[in-house]
């Protein structure tokens, strides 16, 4: 190995060019690959084994301590090395899911909640992995590749936006009512779950405008901000959605996965997502960032809205 090819300025990318050719890395392997689908995983995993053995072949080499060469590496060389592991990683994990950037966002954000004391601080966080609305009434509601949210009002063109309630069983009630369901959440970890029951949900089967992984939605206080990524959307939690019937009109069964009773306590649980409304207008996409700044002391456990 020699050191010059590391030796040329380097030209940093954006994020989004790094998953973008981490993608065309992938898609190449695949249009060469004659191996079953599984067999392609499996060596990927392997491959990375393959690199993390040259990452430790060049650290040794850095500090002189190979018997036959001495010092055959520079921590130029290291640094490739540890690149190349990463790249090897990011493909094994774009083979194995297809949302490898969510997957990572995720993860890492549950890193730093465990490791750094984030929820102690009055912080905990997740990413995006869909936005959905819809601008008429019906219980699912489309993917989009972007939403924005309007202060006040809620998702621009979706049924539910406007100061006061839209939400027909609620305007049936008394249509004055502030509206405290602009924008509904759904963790995503749920729809897993719920597949696990036979249940095949996907994000905005069930209505919802944010779809969010790596964050516990349904133990947020009421009155946790939620800031997505570097649109400058915020919203604040209001409380629970609580389903109705048109659930099982959807999938047979599928209200009682979602609404139960605490077996010890004997308190109605829901887990259907929560409702919030929005404090500062901006744009949320898939692959946003979403944290959580926690309300004050004592914390009032979200009750349905």
């Amino acid at each position: 190995m020699t050191n010059d090819a590391h030796d040329s300025p380097r030209t940093p990318d954006a994020p989004d060019d790094l998953w973008t050719t981490v993608d065309r890395l992938r898609a190449w392997l695949d249009e060469n690959n004659r191996r079953p689908p599984q067999e392609a995983l499996l060596l990927r995993m392997l491959k990375l084994s393959e690199e993390v053995g040259e990452a430790a072949e060049a650290v040794i080499g850095a500090v002189g301590q190979n018997p036959r060469k001495g010092v055959s590496h520079t921590w130029r060389d290291v640094e490739a090395e540890l690149c190349d592991v990463v790249v090897t990683a990011l493909v094994a994990l774009g083979t194995l899911t297809t949302d490898a950037r969510g997957a990572l966002t995720a993860h890492v954000a549950k890193l730093a909640e465990r490791s750094l004391g984030a929820a102690d601080k009055g912080f905990t966080g997740g990413v995006v992995t869909a936005v959905s609305s819809n601008g008429t009434y019906s219980f699912t509601k489309p993917n989009r590749d972007s939403i924005t949210l309007l202060a006040g009002l809620g998702v621009d063109g979706d049924v539910h936006a406007g100061v006061t309630v839209k939400h027909r069983s609620r305007v049936a009630q008394d249509p004055t009512q502030p509206n405290l369901r602009q924008v509904h959440l759904m963790h995503e970890e749920l729809f897993t779950e719920l597949a696990g029951q036979g249940h095949e949900v996907r994000p905005g089967d069930l209505g919802e405008n944010v779809t969010t992984r790596g964050i516990d939605l349904l133990a947020l206080p009421t009155g946790t901000l939620l800031r997505f990524g570097d649109g400058g959307a915020v919203v604040e939690v209001t409380g629970l959605r609580n389903p109705c019937l048109q659930i099982d009109a959807f999938q047979d069964g599928l209200l009682k996965r979602v609404v139960g009773r605490d077996p010890e306590s004997g308190e109605i649980v829901r887990r259907a997502g929560i409702m919030s409304v929005v404090r500062e207008g901006g744009v949320v996409r898939p692959g946003d960032a979403v944290h959580a700044e926690l309300p004050a002391h004592p914390h009032t456990p979200l009750e349905r809205v």
